[in-house]
């Protein structure tokens, strides 16, 4: 990521998203003030624009990829290793990663636990 953000108190369960309450990041804000909802609550500099490449809050060329097939299960590996040395000898700032399909139109989900979650990370 390329600009801090909020981390929000919601989680994604396979039955059943809690999308949280009051403020943290969504697709469309670094910090959104009701993450209850699906609408863009947030302007400004708390913004992001997810249209253009040239805006986006996150490095266009991944650190890292991986594969997922229909029905995978099990680990998913990046080698995020120069990243983190970039930030230990400050030549980046560490404003966190993203995990995202690299062709959004596609169809399907994927679903990756989070901390609070049965299968953490």
């Amino acid at each position: 990521m390329l600009q801090p953000w909020v981390e929000g108190n919601g989680y994604m369960v396979i039955v059943f998203p809690n999308r949280g309450t009051g403020y943290g990041a969504t697709w469309n804000c670094a910090s959104d003030s009701d993450i209850s909802n699906t609408r863009t609550d947030c302007n400004g500099s708390t913004a992001w624009d997810m249209t253009d490449s040239c805006s986006w809050p996150f490095v266009s060329t991944p650190t890292a990829t991986a594969i997922i097939n229909k029905n995978q299960t099990g680990t998913v590996s990046f080698d995020v290793t120069s990243d983190v040395q970039s930030f230990l000898n400050g030549t980046n700032q560490n404003d966190g990663r993203i995990v995202k399909l690299d062709n959004e139109s596609q169809s399907g989900k994927v679903i990756f636990g989070s901390k609070e979650s049965g299968t953490a990370p």
